[in-house]
C-alpha cells in the first residue's frame, strides 16, 4: 500500500467528530489513552494517561502535528516504536527519532492545557481492591483518577466549558470504560460536575491529539517501571515533557492501594463518598471496597452511599 504523506485523510474523521461534538472554541476535548506493555513479563503495570485541550488548541495541534508527520514521512507517532526504531520509524536514524520525539514534546507544551497520568499494578489491584469494588478493573481506577483531575482543572481554567471525552478504541477494557462513563453521567449532578458533553472511542493512529497521550503514557509507564527496579533518575525526555506543561502524575503502589481502600471506606456520606456510590450502582450488592484482602467492606456504609440515589435497589 502506498501512502501519500501530504494528505490529511487520517485525521479527517477525528476533525469531523470534534467539529460535530464541540462547537465552542473554549469547550474542552479530553484525550485519554492507555499503555499496557504485555511484553514486560509478570510486572502487571498499567498506565493510563491523557491530555486536556480546548477545542481550538486541539485543532491547532492537529495541523502542526500533521506537518511534523509529513516531514518525517510517518503515518502516525507512537512512542514505543520511536524509542525502538520499529515500524514506522525503521527508516529514521537514531538522531531523527530523537528529533521527532523532541518536536512532539514541544507541540504538547505549545497546545495542551494540562496532562494526567496514573499507573497501577494490576496484580496488586486484583489482590487488594478486587473486582467487587466501585470499579472492577485497574483500568477503570486509572480512568476515574483522570476524570477527577480533569474536573478540578477544567473548573479552574474554563468554568463555563463542556467536556468531550475521547478514549482509545480497541483496548481490552473498552467496554468497562464505556460502562463507567455511562454510570457516571446517568446522575445529573455528576454529569454537571464533570461538565459532560459526550464520550467517544477513537483510533489513536488516526487521532492526532491521542498520540500526545500515547507519548505521555509510555513515558510515565517506563519511569514507574524503572523506579520499581531501583532507578532514581528519570529519563531525560520524560523530564523535558513534565517540565514544560503542568502534569498530574500518580503511581498507585500496593501500599497506596491499601490506603485508598481504607480512606474510601471511611468517607461515607461525604461528596466523594456520594460519587463513589453512584459508580458502585453497577453492582448494588457488592461492598464499596474490601478493607483488606479477603475482607468485605462495611454494608452499613454502603447502604448510606446508596441512599444518595433514590430508586436504586440496595
Amino acid at each position: 500500500m502506498s501512502i501519500d504523506w501530504g494528505r490529511d485523510d487520517d485525521d479527517s474523521l477525528f476533525a469531523q467528530l470534534l467539529g460535530s461534538l464541540v462547537s465552542d472554541d473554549e469547550d474542552v476535548a479530553v484525550l485519554i489513552n492507555s499503555y499496557f506493555d504485555e511484553s514486560c513479563g509478570d510486572d502487571g503495570l498499567l498506565c493510563v494517561a491523557g491530555y486536556t485541550f480546548t477545542a481550538k488548541s486541539a485543532r491547532e495541534l492537529c495541523a502542526e502535528w500533521r506537518k511534523m508527520l509529513v516531514r518525517y514521512k510517518l503515518p502516525y507517532f507512537r512512542m514505543s516504536a520511536c524509542n525502538s526504531r520499529k515500524h514506522p520509524f525503521g527508516s529514521l536514524s537514531e538522531q531523527q527519532c530523537i528529533d521527532v520525539s523532541s518536536e512532539a514534546i514541544g507541540l504538547i507544551h505549545k497546545h495542551a492545557y494540562v496532562g494526567y497520568a496514573a499507573t497501577v499494578n494490576t496484580n496488586s489491584f486484583e489482590a487488594i481492591v478486587t473486582d467487587k469494588g466501585f470499579v472492577a478493573t485497574a483500568y477503570e481506577l486509572c480512568v476515574w483518577t483522570m476524570l477527577a483531575a480533569t474536573m478540578r482543572e477544567v473548573s479552574k481554567g474554563y468554568p463555563n466549558s463542556k467536556c468531550a471525552y475521547f478514549f482509545e478504541s480497541g483496548f481490552k477494557h473498552q467496554a468497562g470504560a464505556n460502562d463507567l462513563m455511562n454510570i457516571i453521567f446517568q446522575n445529573p449532578s455528576m454529569k454537571e460536575s464533570y461538565r459532560y458533553l459526550s464520550h467517544s472511542f477513537v483510533d489513536k493512529a488516526a487521532c492526532l491529539p491521542a498520540q500526545c497521550a500515547d507519548l505521555l503514557s509510555w513515558q510515565w509507564y517506563k519511569d514507574c517501571s524503572r523506579r520499581s527496579k531501583g532507578s532514581t533518575s528519570p529519563r531525560g525526555d520524560l523530564k523535558a515533557l513534565l517540565d514544560g506543561t503542568r502534569h498530574h502524575v500518580i503511581d498507585f503502589p500496593e501500599s497506596g492501594l491499601q490506603r485508598l481502600v481504607d480512606t474510601i471506606n471511611e468517607r461515607s456520606g461525604s461528596p466523594i463518598g456520594n460519587e463513589i456510590a453512584g459508580l458502585a450502582r453497577r453492582n448494588p450488592k457488592s461492598p464499596v471496597f474490601p478493607k483488606r484482602p479477603g475482607e468485605t467492606g462495611s454494608e452499613e456504609a454502603y447502604q448510606e452511599f446508596l441512599k444518595q440515589f433514590p430508586g436504586k435497589a440496595g
